[in-house]
């Protein structure tokens, strides 16, 4: 019994530095709004949907539009 605790604390303690790991290399809700702000200011000047490839633009505003 004193084995399998044992086990599954090491497994708990491996899971934990693992997740902390991660959050450490993990881009923050800040982080991401502020580029996704940037990328469509980006885009914004662009003035992509005046272009030719209208089809394409309106693919592309409307992925922007979900992400705003």
């Amino acid at each position: 019994m004193f084995l399998q605790v044992s086990e599954h604390v090491r497994r708990i303690e491996s899971v934990e530095k693992d997740l902390k790991a991660l959050s450490n290399s993990s881009a923050s809700k800040d982080e991401l709004s502020r580029l996704r702000a940037e990328v469509k200011k980006i885009y914004d000047g662009l003035h992509i949907g005046e272009y030719i490839f209208e089809g394409l633009s309106l693919v592309i505003s409307d992925h922007f539009a979900r992400i705003s």
